[in-house]
This record gives C-alpha cells, structure tokens and sequence, in this order.
C-alpha cells in the first residue's frame, strides 16, 4: 500500500469517527441550543420545544422537514441516544454539541434569560458576576471597592443585582 492511500485512510477513518459540525443549519442549532441545559428529551418533546410547533407531522403546523433531525444530529455526533422507553428514543446532547452550540452557533444578542447572577459576600468581602447560562463564561463581574464603586454610582441595584448588571452589560456592549 502507498503512502498516499494511507493518509486517505486515514483521513477518512478521522471524518468517520470525529463529531462534526458542518452541514448543520437553523434547525440543527434550535434543537441543540435547547439541548444544551443537559437535559434529556424524547424526539417529539425535543422538536416541539425547538420549533414551538405541534409535533404531529400531520397537522397543520406539524413540523414537516423536521424529520431525520435527530437522526443527523446523532449521526454527527452532536447528540446521543441514552435510553429507549416504549419504543421512543431519549436524546441528550453529547460534548461535541454543546461546543457546536457555544462556539459555532450564529452570534445572537443575549437576553436576560440567557443569563445569570452570581453572588458572594463574606465580611468585607464581596462579588457579583454576570453569566451566560449557556457558556457559564463571566460577561462581567465587580470584586470588593469595584462592586461597592458600582453600587454607589448607580450602575448596580443591591435589590436587583440580576437585572442591573444586565442593563449595565447592555450599555457596555458587553452582550
């Protein structure tokens, strides 16, 4: 066997056996985008929580071109099967997906649903952070004189740390 039909093996072998992410579309990244909370869902359940549609394909706003959805999804290593009850599939997201969803994924403005609020306080001591709840990345956070600075200046509500560090990420463009 020749060198060059090794390397075309082994590349072959590579792409067979490598999550992918190409080829995937709006519905593709719906459906994992809801998946990412690590939950696991039946196909039906997954796809009407997605598309916001009835899952009957039958119906009027059935979900027609949904189909093999899940099939692709697996079949790319974005989603794994973990349990079979009544003959139904369950799925829940595999690694690879959730990096397709964070990293992949069209830039989309975050919501305050998107995010989270993290506090500590201890004596003298005090943080507060704003997460992406997908990510669990730091959109932006206050230590200690910063965080007291922030309050007193306004830009945190010590009633509503959630919503005014939303506000204040938004004005900075930090979303």
């Amino acid at each position: 066997m020749r060198l060059d039909e090794i390397r075309k093996i082994k590349v072959n072998y590579d792409e067979w056996t490598t999550p992918t992410v190409k080829n995937l579309n709006d519905k593709h990244f719906a459906v994992l985008k809801l998946m990412a909370d690590g939950k696991a869902r039946e196909r039906a359940d997954m796809i009407r929580l997605a598309t916001r549609t009835d899952p009957n394909p039958r119906s009027e706003r059935g979900f027609a071109g949904w189909n093999k959805l899940d099939y692709d999804l697996y079949k790319k290593g974005l989603l794994d099967v973990v349990d079979i009850k009544g003959g139904k599939k369950i799925f829940k997201i595999t690694k690879a997906g959730r990096k397709a969803v964070n990293e992949f994924a069209p830039a989309q403005q975050l919501d305050i649903d998107d995010t989270k609020i993290e506090t500590w306080f201890e004596r003298d001591r005090g943080m507060v952070a704003l997460l992406n709840k997908n990510t669990e990345e730091d959109i932006v956070e206050w230590w200690d004189e910063d965080l007291q600075q922030a309050v007193e200046d306004g830009f945190l509500n010590p009633k509503d740390y959630h919503r005014s560090a939303f506000e204040y990420a938004k004005e900075m463009r930090l979303l």
